[in-house]
């Protein structure tokens, strides 16, 4: 059993006095601000890790758009070498064929039969030195000159036997 303790057992007022009352104090901040610190110091570090992954996740994703961007632009152009390619022979096709045959020649027939990839088109024609429509891949309401139009006046001072594209 505990016994009571009386007024003559309890330290002295004095007693407390003798020892400072900051020491106390300090020592319990001490540890507090210490803890505080490394608390604060993880807390900084922890931030510090997300700012660096984030700014390494946005290097990495700006390279690999990049990348992407850069393949695709390949795409791009060799799709639009093989398409312009594919222009050229179905011309040049065109052309060997109306000198062999004139009149006679039936565009919508070689695009029928594959001969001419008929989606590169919308349509195919052949026409004399005025703009007159001579043969097309399409059917024809009646006579058509195309002789105002820029694709057929580039090629009125001299025919180069180049292609032209016009402005979309």
């Amino acid at each position: 059993m505990e016994r009571p303790t009386s007024r003559n057992d309890r330290p002295s007022r004095s007693a407390h006095a003798v020892r400072p009352a900051w020491r106390g104090l300090s020592k319990r901040l001490g540890i507090n601000a210490v803890v505080a610190a490394f608390c604060l110091a993880l807390i900084g570090i922890f931030w510090a890790a997300v700012v660096a992954q984030v700014e390494l996740d946005r290097r990495v994703t700006i390279e690999n758009a990049i990348k992407q961007n850069s393949n695709l632009a390949k795409a791009f152009e060799e799709h639009t070498v093989r398409t312009i390619k594919g222009f050229d022979a179905a011309l040049l096709f065109i052309a060997h064929e109306y000198a062999r045959l004139g009149m006679k020649i039936d565009i919508a027939s070689y695009i029928k039969k594959g001969l001419i990839d008929g989606r590169l088109f919308v349509n195919i024609g052949v026409t004399n030195e005025r703009g007159d429509m001579l043969a097309s891949s399409q059917r024809r309401p009646g006579p058509i000159n195309i002789a105002d139009r820029e694709y057929f006046r580039v090629h009125m001072p001299q025919d180069s036997g180049r292609m032209f594209f016009s402005k979309p």
